[in-house]
């Protein structure tokens, strides 16, 4: 019965891109007007293709090692392995690229409890479902619309979203191990990657707690498997420009494959502290204090890890050419309460 009443209300979601009558499987500028009178200067609906899914993710970690004494030199011997910490996925999102109109499967593996979707999803052992209808949105290039076709009223089955949107929390390998030392005004940050994989853009902040002292803010390209680094700085009572932050955050996201629009979700939510269109807001934007003395890290992981992390599977592709599509998948991995040592 449910799967009936879902085809029911895509056939009218279909009707309600169309104008009475004039229902065509081509696409509008292949439309010969001269063939359908009663459509001329009428839309007409146009065959579904998935051109691109774009995924970004946060996934928030406190750091997790009683190590805090770690150099930023060589290590001999074996590498420790990395310490097994409580993850938040926070917020990930996903938006569809497409034209025409189309139900469609997405199945994220996960092994997160305390899991949060919007719209609602089917849950299985280890796995996340959504079974929805896609629709491109001519009036915002950016990106399609979701079409909630799961929900347990009628006005939620219908309702329509920029994206899809889940949480959880999960167990995973902290990659990173460091600290900061502090000797009057002498700031040293210890830093190195134990993960079993690469990271990149790797952000550095530490802020004083006092208006006198400043903050600071250091990046690195990236640190490879086992390798370290040590960055020493004075503090001088600056503090660092955040919009110039943004712009940098912008810009490396828009390399990954972000629209622009995307970018603006992720930065408006995580470094300007703005309630998103779901009523989620964070109570820590990024790079501003709080009046204590904390250090925090971020970096980017690679697409293989974000795939190895959290599998995804989109369904079906009978409408695609070749049978794929183009995904781009964006992570930030961000580490609070690094330790901060006075000497």
């Amino acid at each position: 019965m449910r799967r009936i009443l879902n085809c029911v209300l895509i056939c009218l979601i279909v009707l309600s891109y169309c104008t009475a009558g004039c229902i065509s499987i081509f696409p509008e500028d292949e439309t010969n007007e001269d063939e359908y009178p009663e459509c001329e200067g009428k839309s007409i609906p146009i065959p579904f293709r998935l051109h691109e899914v774009h995924e970004w993710g946060v996934f928030q970690q406190e750091y997790g090692s009683n190590n805090t004494n770690l150099s930023a030199g060589p290590h001999s011997g074996e590498p420790p392995a990395p310490v097994v910490v409580s993850q938040i996925l926070s917020k990930p999102v996903i938006y569809f690229h497409c034209e025409g109109i189309s139900e469609i499967r997405v199945e994220i593996d996960t092994e997160a409890s305390d899991i949060v979707t919007i719209p609602q999803a089917w849950e299985h052992p280890g796995k996340i479902i959504w079974d929805v209808s896609v629709a491109g949105n001519s009036g915002d290039p950016s990106g399609g619309v979701v079409i909630d076709m799961l929900g347990d009223s009628a006005i939620e089955q219908g309702r329509r979203y920029r994206y899809l949107f889940y949480e959880g929390d999960e167990e995973t390998g902290q990659a990173i191990r460091g600290n900061v030392t502090r000797d009057g005004s002498n700031v040293t940050f210890n830093l190195t990657n134990v993960g079993n994989y690469p990271i990149e853009s790797v952000c550095l902040f530490y802020d004083s707690g006092n208006e006198s002292e400043g903050n600071m803010m250091y990046e690195l390209p990236g640190l490879d498997e086992m390798q370290s680094q040590r960055i020493e700085h004075i503090l001088n009572g600056s503090s660092i420009v955040r919009e110039q932050v943004r712009r940098s955050l912008y810009d490396n996201l828009l390399g990954r494959g972000l629209t622009e629009r995307e970018c603006e979700d992720l930065l408006e939510f995580w470094m300007d502290g703005i309630e998103d269109e779901m009523g989620y807001q964070t109570e820590n934007p990024w790079f501003q204090g709080n009046g204590n003395e904390s250090a925090f890290v971020l970096y980017f992981i690679t697409r293989y890890e974000y795939d190895e992390l959290l599998p995804i599977a989109i369904s079906p592709f009978q409408h695609q050419p070749g049978g794929s599509i183009d995904v781009v998948r964006v992570g930030i991995v961000t580490v609070s309460e690094i330790p901060i040592i006075h000497n």
